[in-house]
């Protein structure tokens, strides 16, 4: 079992989000270790892209801040191969196919496995086109992460019958609010092609929200709020991040390290 597999075994996770290099590699760092502190299970690390197609205004505005301060693909793993000397937490890269592509899509999983990266999403490939990424990605021991939406529905089983990791439900806190049952049906139809977990994504911000969510799903992923207290902290975020984590989990920070 993969050590995300391990930490997914865990229900009400909380995953957060944060860009690669926004707005510096060296506070990038910071933050995800701050998010580490705050008790988050996974960190999931954008990797900037000029043409961010599957992210909303305020992770795009992210993207353009980090390419703007010179963050790249190799500084990326050298950061993620920094912080692995001081956590274990899961990471998970999300990328597109364009930089994996310049890298080389082998030598891309490849790179990941030597500097600690678990599992990567990778929004614009779809499922049709994704057999060769998935072949690279177990030969290199990293999950490749499903994304779903409201709308996929009618793909459910061949979205999800080999999904590895967890799948990362795509809505927004507001939908959920407004139309439950769309998630819990989306919920029942997941469930009768894999027991993998579901995180659900879209701009939670509040504890309220959060507490709905995991009644619904296995935990939430921190987008928005936490690229939004970056973007108006820059290089003093950390603190804010966690904070902000404190107040959504009702608990003091703790230091998910190696031994």
């Amino acid at each position: 079992m993969s050590k995300l597999n391990n930490i997914l075994e865990k229900k009400n996770m909380i995953t957060g989000f944060v860009t690669a290099g926004d707005p510096s590699i060296e506070t990038a760092k910071e933050n995800i270790m701050a998010l580490v502190r705050a008790g988050v299970e996974v960190v999931e690390i954008g990797v900037p892209f000029s043409d961010p197609v599957a992210e909303g205004p305020v992770v795009q505005s992210a993207n353009v801040r980090a390419l703007a301060n010179g963050c790249t693909l190799p500084k990326i793993f050298d950061m993620i191969e920094e912080l692995r000397e001081i956590t274990q937490v899961p990471f998970v890269l999300m990328t597109y196919a364009n930089p994996m592509y310049n890298y080389g899509f082998e030598a891309f999983c490849q790179k990941c496995k030597a500097v600690g990266v678990d599992g990567i999403i990778v929004p614009d490939i779809p499922y049709e086109e994704s057999a060769e990424l998935r072949v690279l990605a177990k030969d290199n021991d990293i999950e490749l992460i499903t994304m779903v939406a409201l709308s996929s529905m009618n793909r459910i089983e061949k979205l999800v019958k080999d999904a590895t990791g967890y799948i990362r439900l795509n809505a927004s806190a507001k939908t959920f609010h407004q139309d439950k049952r769309r998630v819990e049906d989306m919920m029942q139809e997941i469930r009768k092609y894999t027991e993998i977990p579901v995180l659900f994504c879209g701009n939670v911000e509040t504890k309220e929200e959060i507490e709905r969510i995991h009644l619904y799903t296995d935990g939430v992923v921190l987008d928005n709020a936490l690229v939004e207290r970056i973007a108006e902290h820059g290089k003093a975020a950390a603190e804010k991040l966690t904070e902000y984590i404190g107040m959504l989990t009702g608990s003091a920070a703790k230091a998910q390290l190696t031994a």
